[in-house]
């Protein structure tokens, strides 16, 4: 059965990346542009392939299908090739009562769309054409910052960050285990904010509060852990965002320095960079997605400088 990278590789529609709604002529606001990369404490500055929106979140399904989620105004939109609006869901108001605070997205091998509704802690599933189908974790999550699909084993793993635990539901929302608990002991996770499942299957959890990602398998077994405190390649202060790739790689943001760190499957850091616009000002990366072709497709915001700029 393919994997989800896999499946993103079959089709793509030829999305006109500088033509998202809501771009502005100042290019603050969603305006999607190849990514460079500066250097952090001598590594490499390889982020070629990267691409970066700014202040919203773009995904694509499996048919290569752009979304655009907006956070702030509690909204979702499905993108035509041109970035034209499709359809939109959710309100600024809030008066659909969709989304509180959605957050990030991700779809499984149909289409369906899982959006994680952080204000909520609870994963809203919407169609491919912009029907809310149904909700997965009402009552049952205590808090979500992040969720993986995985396509072969048709599963939903989502991060519960304030119970420091991973809940595993069907991806008809029936529950199907729990793991994880609170501390710093080889098998645990503290605020676990970021997660995906590999191509072998095993499931990478950033584990924030330790600065480190966990490896565990299918059940919940603990099978190793990459990277630790500190600011050498590799090392992390506050890591947020992961992704994987179909051929292993594993790219995975730091809040405190604003760098992306590249792994490789083994865990062995290759590569860490900054992303940065044409223009040479720098990105706060936040969320981590794929391209069709298995580029690095980056969401954040403008950094801070103690310019102001």
């Amino acid at each position: 059965m393919l994997e989800r990278r896999d499946f993103l590789k079959l089709a793509c529609a030829s999305l006109s990346l500088s033509a998202l709604p809501g771009c502005g002529s100042d290019g603050e606001s969603a305006v999607l542009v190849p990514s460079g990369g500066s250097s952090a404490n001598g590594a490499s500055s390889g982020a070629s392939g990267a691409a970066v929106v700014l202040n919203r979140v773009l995904a694509f399904d499996v048919a290569g299908v752009a979304y655009l989620l907006e956070p702030t105004l509690y909204r979702l939109s499905r993108l035509d090739s041109q970035g034209g609006i499709v359809w939109q869901i959710g309100d600024p108001t809030r008066g659909d009562g969709l989304f509180n605070v959605p957050v990030n997205l991700e779809s499984d091998a149909s289409g369906r769309l899982y959006v994680v509704d952080e204000g909520n802690a609870e994963i809203e599933v919407i169609s491919d054409q912009g029907q809310p189908l149904a909700v997965i974790g009402r009552g049952q999550l205590r808090s979500l910052s992040d969720l993986a699909i995985d396509i072969p084993r048709q599963l939903l793993c989502a991060c519960e960050s304030v119970a420091h635990r991973i809940s595993v539901f069907s991806l008809d929302g029936q529950f199907v285990r729990r793991f994880g608990s609170k501390g710093s002991g080889e098998t645990q996770l503290n605020n676990p904010d970021g997660i995906d499942v590999a191509p072998d299957g095993l499931i990478h959890v950033v584990d924030r509060g330790n600065a480190r990602v966990q490896v565990f398998d299918q059940n919940g077994v603990w099978q190793r852990s990459y990277g630790r405190r500190g600011s050498e390649l590799g090392e992390f202060n506050l890591p947020g965002a992961l992704v994987i790739t179909s051929s292993y790689q594993v790219f995975v943001t730091d809040a405190v320095g604003g760098f992306i760190t590249q792994f490789d499957s083994s865990g062995r850091p290759v590569n860490r960079f900054i992303p940065t616009l044409p223009d040479g000002r720098s990105v706060q990366p936040e969320h981590l997605h794929l391209t069709p072709d298995d580029g690095l497709l980056i969401s954040g915001t403008l950094a801070f400088t103690s310019q102001g700029k």
